[in-house]
């Protein structure tokens, strides 16, 4: 039993999510209602990601309402 517990993934901790991949990364961001947003983010914390647009818009998404977040080239989107 013990050598099947060694062997197994180790899991993700409850928590856990991928804040720090995101952080400064430029997205776009679809969320629940079909609309997407583009832009930096700028924090992130358990349920909410704070977006800034090229127009310095800021806006707050709770994470419950993103469907897809679609990373972007720094090239293609000037902040």
């Amino acid at each position: 039993m013990k050598a099947q517990a060694s062997q197994a993934k180790p899991r993700r901790r409850r928590g856990e999510d991928f804040n720090e991949e995101w952080l400064g990364r430029l997205v776009t961001l679809l969320l629940s209602n079909g609309r997407e947003i583009r832009g930096m983010v700028v924090d992130a914390t358990r349920y909410w990601l704070k977006l800034m647009d090229n127009q310095k818009n800021t806006y707050y998404i709770n994470k419950s309402y993103i469907v897809q977040v679609i990373p972007h080239q720094q090239q293609n989107i000037s902040v």
